[in-house]
């Protein structure tokens, strides 16, 4: 159920205040984009791009706030990949929803990835998040000079690897640093909205 509801966000309505300049190398998060147009996709404001390490492909980042019933307001964190050609569903995709004390701990942890020196030994983090049933891991892989940092999604019958190159970690840490700010401002009726399976 929760990778048909990911599917939801691939295939948004192009908005006007569209970014035809987009780039997978940039490093800072801009609030004021709605959506980008990646390939053949448009995908929802300033994604941060990743790889899934098991099928090798390039999915996008979405990074917003939510109020569901029974939940503090949190911060939700999407992953998605884009369905190929003749795909019912994408090979992966994850979801971390986090309450404001969870989202600065991760967002601490991605920071301190990225500022790691090739001599750090970078023991990996557990992520808490507020789906208990939903166990994720923060790691950081280095090979001469170039860094990955790895959330690690585990599931009973599979492990999902994203991996983020500095740079996309960097915007990444933006877009959660925005949706922590939007979140103090927040002040909505918890949405009636169910939470996903």
């Amino acid at each position: 159920m929760l990778r048909f509801l990911l599917m939801g966000f691939v295939f948004v309505i192009l908005s006007l205040n569209q970014e035809p300049n987009w780039s997978a190398d940039d490093d800072t998060f801009d609030p004021t984009i709605h959506s980008v147009v990646i390939g053949t996709n448009s995908w929802i404001g300033d994604p941060s791009p990743f790889v899934h390490a098991t099928s090798k492909r390039t999915g996008y980042t979405y990074s917003h706030t939510t109020n569901y019933q029974g939940m503090a307001p949190s911060v939700q964190l999407s992953l998605m990949i884009p369905l190929e050609a003749g795909e019912t569903q994408p090979p992966g995709g994850g979801m971390m929803i986090m309450d404001e004390a969870q989202s600065k701990i991760f967002i601490e942890a991605i920071r301190k990835a990225v500022e790691a020196k090739a001599d750090y030994k970078f023991e990996a983090v557990p992520v808490k998040t507020s789906m208990e049933s939903f166990q994720w891991t923060l790691r950081l892989k280095i090979e001469g000079d170039q860094k990955v940092i790895e959330l690690v999604e585990k599931q009973e019958q599979a492990e999902h690897d994203y991996q983020f190159t500095v740079n996309a970690s960097r915007k990444l840490i933006g877009a959660l640093e925005h949706s922590l700010k939007e979140l103090s401002k927040d002040d909505k009726e918890p949405s009636q909205d169910k939470m996903p399976n």
